[in-house]
């Protein structure tokens, strides 16, 4: 945690009112008040996660919906509905191809992974299916932690995410330690 986050902490341990948390701060427990900032925050705060494993990503696509159900029929509209899944298709492949991670805590990166696996015309007679966007979804957000929770902004539910701030990780002891040295 960065020195500049300390005060938010503090004022975080000195106005926890958590019966056992009282406790551990009254015996100066600090190893067990790290252990409590990093469990997951009650109410549960649902954020999307900074970057997320390019592979739970893949996974979570339905990728045969982009292939069209029905036979070409030499038809515009269908080479149109055709065309339109291999383009939504190849925007997340570019996206993966190569990639250990993915910026997932960026907008306009879920925006992609949104706009391309939510509204695919390939089903039968054109349509409209998802390739996986509540899936990959479920994928690129997280519940944050008491600790983490203290830096979170949004409104922190599975439909509507909030957002990671400053601080992404575990509390340690060392963080707690220097953030009750504060004046």
């Amino acid at each position: 945690m960065d020195a500049a986050l300390y005060p938010t902490l503090k004022a975080a341990i000195l106005a926890e009112t958590d019966p056992a948390f009282v406790a551990l701060r009254q015996g100066n427990e600090t190893g067990q008040m790290a252990a409590f900032y990093n469990v997951a925050a009650n109410p549960v705060f649902i954020a999307w996660r900074p970057s997320t494993p390019a592979v739970d990503v893949f996974n979570a696509i339905t990728w045969k919906n982009f292939t069209p159900v029905d036979a070409p029929d030499g038809t515009l509209l269908y080479s149109n509905r055709a065309e339109h899944a291999l383009l939504c298709q190849q925007n997340i492949m570019v996206l993966l191809q190569g990639a250990q991670s993915v910026a997932t805590g960026r907008s306009n990166v879920r925006a992609l992974l949104s706009d391309a696996l939510s509204t695919l015309y390939t089903a039968v007679g054109g349509a409209a299916q998802s390739a996986g966007w509540h899936a990959v979804k479920a994928v690129i957000y997280r519940g944050a932690t008491r600790g983490e929770r203290l830096f979170c902004a949004g409104t922190g539910t599975a439909g509507i995410p909030g957002e990671f701030g400053a601080f992404e990780g575990l509390v340690s002891n060392d963080d707690i330690l220097s953030a009750l040295r504060l004046p």
